[in-house]
Formats: structure tokens, C-alpha cells, sequence
């Protein structure tokens, strides 16, 4: 299969560990990649973490699981946008080609994503300046929207009965 992108001058960091490792090894060299692909591995260290974010030009997050994604926040702070999933939990801290980028989800839109971003300083350079927008949730703030939830919830169940 050939490429579409030829984009050689990267390093690509994958912080920390998963059962889906040993393919993402294998694959980098498969493709010829290894040597811009670094694995760091799991990080407890917060200075170290904050680095990498800081390091970054850009912070990929495709997760479908993740309900929240806190790690767009942190990586926000360090002023490094994300590229997350359309309607999935990290998504909805965005607000699409300005506090952040935002892909369907598929492999072919993501891909295509990150090379529009790579190749539009324009929008890159607003994006940067406002990523610190996004805004965290603190755990009580979580707490009471799901309190706020199960009320409304509660509520209206008994309304239809």
C-alpha cells in the first residue's frame, strides 16, 4: 500500500502502555517508521508529562472510550492542541478550528486531519492562541452534573407516570 502522505520530518510519541503495543512496534517498522516513533511508555512523573505536552505540536487523541478526557486539558495548559473524535467525551471541551481540531471518525478523515493542520500554519496559529480556553472540570463539578442528571432523571420518570 502506498502512503498518500510523505511526511518523514515527525516524531510521534505514544505515552504509555497497552495491550496494543507490541502491533504499534511492529507496524512502525513495517512502515519504515521506527525511528520517529518513540514509546515512552507509562509516565507517573508530572513534570515529565507536562514536557511532552509542552514538546508537542500536536496532542492526538482518537479514543471512543474515554468519557472525558482530561488529558486534552492538560495538554491545553501546556498550550498544545488536540485533535479529537466528532461526538465522543474529549470532543466536546473543543470548539472545532478554534480551541482545538476536531475529526469524524474514521482513519481516513483523521489522517487527512492531521495533515490539514500540519499544512495550515494559519489556523495552527489561531488554534494555539486560544487553546488555553478550554476550561477543566474539577471532580466536585463532575459530581454535581451527575447529581443534576439523576435528579432531572428521577423527575421527569415520575412526570410520565
Amino acid at each position: 500500500m502506498k502512503r498518500k502522505y510523505n511526511i518523514k520530518n515527525f516524531k510521534f510519541v505514544l505515552v504509555g502502555e497497552g495491550y496494543h503495543k507490541r502491533q504499534l512496534i511492529k507496524l512502525a517498522k513495517k512502515e519504515d517508521l521506527i525511528e520517529n516513533v518513540i514509546f515512552a511508555g507509562f509516565i507517573s512523573d508530572r513534570n515529565k508529562l507536562a514536557e511532552f505536552y509542552q514538546d508537542s505540536f500536536l496532542f492526538l487523541f482518537p479514543s471512543t472510550l474515554d468519557t472525558d478526557g482530561l488529558v486534552v486539558c492538560e495538554a491545553a495548559n501546556m498550550g498544545t492542541p488536540s485533535l479529537t473524535i466528532k461526538g465522543f467525551g474529549a470532543s466536546e471541551r473543543i470548539i472545532n478550528d478554534v480551541t482545538g481540531f476536531i475529526s469524524k471518525n474514521n482513519i481516513k478523515d483523521y489522517a487527512e486531519r492531521i495533515n490539514e493542520i500540519i499544512n495550515n500554519k494559519t489556523i495552527y496559529d489561531y488554534v494555539c492562541k486560544r487553546v488555553g480556553e478550554i476550561k477543566g472540570k474539577t471532580w466536585l463539578d463532575i459530581a454535581k452534573e451527575y447529581e443534576n442528571l439523576f435528579k432531572n432523571t428521577i423527575i421527569n420518570r415520575l412526570l410520565v407516570n
